[in-house]
């Protein structure tokens, strides 16, 4: 009954969508085109058109198959013409994983035989477990398998091109977030333990700063059919996410002494003392990388992450994409300070449970933590005020760069112009 139940629950929604279709709209203004990847489990479908610059957002239309899918084009193509369809790129969405291969092939020839594919046009499924589609009976190690694919990162349905604005400032707030974290651990640690410190965690925060829309696509997936995240599934990414932090910190902010051990007792005794490190570490670190986990799947993901996701219109979101770094860098500069007093066991613990103690660090952080989710859950859309102040200064660094790259704009004053002789 519960399989049934959710199959007509997609059913219904797919009949909905497409009862309420009106086919394709090339007129739909950028701002009112509607974020792609939150819908990855509906029997809907999206134009992206070749002259937009973001593929967060795309023209909504419904179509139950390829069938109908190749009507609503062709109807299109008679309204706008093909020239509107040149390299756009067309969203499946809501197949079976099982048939993604058979489903893109399909929808790739629909294209084929309106003259599509010719013009540059391609098609992208985004397909769901079969378990998204509900029915009677299934194999459990298909299934598994689905789910495990589906888990992971994906290219085609996570990946998006980072745009210029998101990489400066990603680069640009990850110098800035070093700041605090070189002068402590500078400060704390031997200074090849700092350098290899500081030198993995700003290559590793500055590909989380500037691929941040992929990784929150991977991170907000839907896990369902109700279109939400898996609580599971993105716990357990946010653990992979979080774990290179802290590692971080426990292997290089160490290394000196592992050189030391090395150097005086030889590989074998320093390979057989990786385990009891190991379980040291998973014993002693854990809370460390569980409160990180926390901190960033409430505030990272779910606050700053899902606020630019959710973005409507081409321009807001391509606005959210580069305005958030730099809005999580006065919180991520904290984190960075906290973490390292948390896994270097910063002063005197305030609690020894066992191997595992409570230190400032953790208390700082669970603070961070609980002042982060806190205001998002009073204020979900409260950073959309800062979007204009982004497009002022956005207009502005195009403007400077278009100063500095194209000599000519600067010498149109009258004092730069050349004398002429008659």
């Amino acid at each position: 009954m519960r399989a049934w139940g959710r199959l007509f629950i997609v059913v219904v929604s797919c009949a909905s969508l497409v009862a309420q279709a009106a086919g394709i709209d090339l007129d739909t203004p950028p701002a009112g085109r509607r974020p792609i990847r939150s819908d990855i489990h509906l029997c809907r479908n999206y134009l992206v058109p070749a002259e937009q610059t973001d593929d967060s957002v795309g023209i909504p239309f419904d179509a139950r198959n390829a069938a109908e899918f190749e009507a609503q084009i062709r109807e299109a193509l008679g309204k706008y013409g093909p020239e509107r369809f040149r390299n756009g790129t067309f969203y499946v969405l809501g197949k079976k994983m099982s048939d993604e291969l058979e489903q893109q092939a399909t929808y790739t020839a629909a294209l084929d035989r309106l003259g599509l594919s010719a013009l540059g046009s391609s098609v992208k499924v985004l397909s769901v477990p079969d378990g998204f589609i509900e029915k009677e009976s299934r194999q459990l190690a298909r299934d598994i398998l689905q789910r495990m694919r589906y888990f992971f990162f994906s290219k085609k349905r996570d990946y998006q091109t980072p745009q210029v604005a998101e990489v400066s400032s990603g680069w640009t707030t990850t110098a800035i977030l070093e700041v605090p974290s070189v002068i402590f651990l500078y400060g704390t640690l031997p200074v090849l333990d700092a350098n290899l410190t500081v030198a993995s965690h700003a290559i590793t925060l500055g590909a989380y700063n500037i691929y941040v829309k992929s990784m929150m696509n991977w991170l907000l997936r839907p896990g369902g059919p109700n279109g939400r995240p898996d609580e599971a599934e993105l716990f357990l990414k946010q653990i992979l996410l979080s774990a290179p932090f802290v590692v971080n910190y426990n292997v290089f902010g160490r290394f000196s002494e592992i050189l030391n051990f090395y150097a005086a007792n030889g590989w074998a005794a320093t390979a057989g003392a990786f385990p009891a490190e190991l379980s040291s570490f998973a014993t002693t670190q854990g809370l460390t990388l569980l409160l990180q986990t926390i901190f960033y799947s409430q505030v990272v993901t779910k606050g700053f992450g899902a606020w630019a996701n959710n973005q409507t219109g081409e321009e807001n979101s391509r606005l959210a994409r580069a305005a958030a770094p730099w809005l999580k860098a006065p919180i991520l500069m904290l984190d960075g300070m906290v973490l390292a007093m948390a896994s270097s066991n910063w002063g005197e613990p305030l609690l020894t449970l066992g191997p595992a103690e409570l230190n400032w660090g953790h208390v700082s952080l669970m603070a961070l933590t609980a002042t982060g989710a806190a205001f998002f859950a009073k204020f979900p859309r409260g950073l959309d005020r800062t979007l204009p102040a982004f497009a002022k200064a956005e207009a502005w660094r195009r403007a400077g760069a278009r100063w500095m790259f194209e000599p000519s704009r600067r010498f149109k004053s009258p004092l730069f112009q050349p004398v002429r002789e008659d």
